[in-house]
């Protein structure tokens, strides 16, 4: 593996910001912390940003989340009660 970035840029960088390599690296940790922490914030090459996120945080009031498993997709569809 070619190792161009240093090894600090594998733990959160401001409290909850990782590289996408770090959180790649560490995803039980990010995945953990998201969880227990608060909303983890994932960029690359510094510019663009996802964020991880406990399931409750995530969910709006009153929105249904159908189950990874039965949408048959990774990622979870959310329905916010319209049409």
């Amino acid at each position: 593996m070619n190792r161009k970035e240093p090894i600090l840029e594998l733990v959160p960088q401001r409290g909850h910001s990782w590289t996408i390599r770090g959180a790649r690296t560490r995803f039980g940790e990010v995945f953990q912390r998201a969880r227990t922490e608060g909303p983890q914030r994932i960029t690359r090459q510094g510019k663009e940003a996802v964020v991880m996120m406990a399931e409750e945080q995530y969910a709006p009031a009153g929105a249904q989340i159908a189950p990874a498993q039965e949408s048959g997709s990774v990622f979870p569809r959310v329905s916010f009660g319209r049409g």
